[in-house]
């Protein structure tokens, strides 16, 4: 019965996967803003597995240029692609290590010190 019902999951997340990439290729805004919401909620719930996967996700959801009017990302993004990128490789592995919240919200905060610019 166990093994039908993880047969049946893995299907589900397969059978999400390609929906989500073209979500993220139409509109990468969104798909990021999404994941960091879903981050966000992981992390309260002190749920450091899908932080992990979130900021391994968010990687691949900055293409150079993608602002917008509504989007919080500062150009400094892609200025200093490396910098950015090495914090979420940080907070990856810090959640993934099992980290306390305070030191994985550390890298979130970091973050958006740096690269993130408040709207209104």
């Amino acid at each position: 019965m166990k093994l039908k019902i993880a047969a049946a999951l893995a299907l589900s997340l397969a059978a999400l996967t390609p929906t989500m990439g073209v979500i993220a290729d139409d509109d990468p805004i969104a798909a990021r803003q999404a994941a960091m919401k879903a981050m966000g909620a992981a992390l309260r719930g002190g749920d450091t597995s899908t932080v992990a996967a979130k900021a391994a996700e968010l990687k691949l959801l900055f293409p150079e240029g993608s602002t917008s009017a509504t989007s919080e990302a500062s150009p400094k993004i892609w200025e200093e692609w490396d910098d950015f990128i090495a914090i979420f490789d940080k907070l990856e592995a810090d959640a993934t290590a099992g980290a306390a919240v305070p030191v994985i919200g550390g890298s979130c905060k970091a973050c958006h010190d740096d690269y993130r610019v408040k709207k209104g």
